[in-house]
């Protein structure tokens, strides 16, 4: 039969020189050729469709290029199931360390954020971050506030609004010898003393911090010769849920008043002519202890106040 009155022959042929024999193969005289017959054929196109070559042509693929080989082939070598499963199980330690990484972070996430007012104590300081705890810039990040006694700093007064613990030094000193953080219910800072002062107990006032900021709802606006300095007072007023009125109101509002000081009395006749009340510091500094906004017990004398 002549190869040429059949061109589906040629084509396979090519095919299969071209996907199998990437080298130049020698050249065959066609009087060597033995016609190929309708029963050659499809055997053959089978066999290309099934991947399988002849004996010659398998003996000249081991020889090709390993560049040239389709990146396709390389994948089924390496993702074969039973590969794949083992390959799986060795790569199990590696994902390891992020699990543990994960661990960490939540870790750092919990642990203390400590800040000290009142007191320098470097030893507790090492121990925090011995312990895996860190040193807090301010008391708006701070998760527990070390001190020796009930103080009315900035600091403390912030902390106790924010609800968070207020600790001895006792606390940090055990803790080291367990060699972790202790339980703070234990350690809450004690001062009968300044408790009797000004009647009140640290313990229940933190209770109540911690089920509702003392401030809420509360519009505040500080003078600028109050002390602690209006920057602080507003502070406070932040941290006890409260909102700072950067200027001076003009307006009534329940719940809206102004702190003063003898010496600003005169930038109070607005807000005295429209209700508001106008209060001592002591409002912030002594309710905020006791964590009791009884605004009416710290009102300016009328007397002085008509008086400006």
């Amino acid at each position: 039969m002549n190869l040429a009155l059949h061109p589906q022959i040629q084509k396979a042929e090519e095919v299969g020189i071209y996907k199998f024999t990437p080298e130049p193969q020698p050249k065959v005289s066609q009087n060597h050729k033995r016609p190929l017959g309708t029963a050659d054929l499809l055997p053959l196109q089978k066999r290309l469709q099934r991947g399988e070559v002849p004996q010659k042509t398998a003996f000249l693929k081991e020889k090709e290029d390993p560049a040239e080989r389709p990146g396709k082939e390389e994948d089924v070598v390496i993702t074969g199931p039973g590969k794949r499963k083992r390959d799986q199980t060795e790569e199990e330690p590696e994902g390891m360390p992020g699990r543990s990484l994960r661990r960490t972070k939540l870790n750092e996430s919990t642990a203390p954020k400590v800040l000290f007012t009142g007191v320098v104590d470097a030893r507790g300081e090492r121990t925090v971050l011995a312990l895996g705890g860190s040193l807090a810039s301010s008391v708006a990040e701070a998760s527990h506030l070390v001190t020796d006694r009930i103080r009315r700093t900035v600091k403390f007064l912030c902390a106790l609004g924010r609800g968070i613990p207020i600790l001895s030094l006792d606390w940090l000193h055990q803790s080291r010898k367990a060699g972790c953080f202790l339980p703070p219910d234990e350690y809450v800072v004690t001062d009968p003393e300044q408790e009797n002062n000004f009647g009140f107990s640290l313990r229940d006032a933190l209770s109540r911090a911690q089920k509702r900021r003392l401030l809420e709802g509360y519009e505040i606006h500080v003078t600028p010769g109050v002390q602690p300095p209006p920057l602080q007072m507003g502070e406070i007023i932040s941290c006890c849920g409260g909102t700072v009125l950067s200027s001076m109101p003009r307006s009534y509002k329940p719940q809206r008043v102004v702190i003063t000081c003898s010496q600003d009395f005169p930038r109070c006749s607005i807000p005295f002519r429209v209700g508001l009340p106008i209060l001592s510091p002591e409002f912030l500094l002594t309710g905020v202890l006791k964590q009791e906004a009884k605004p009416e017990a710290f009102v300016l004398s009328t007397l002085e106040m008509s008086s400006t």
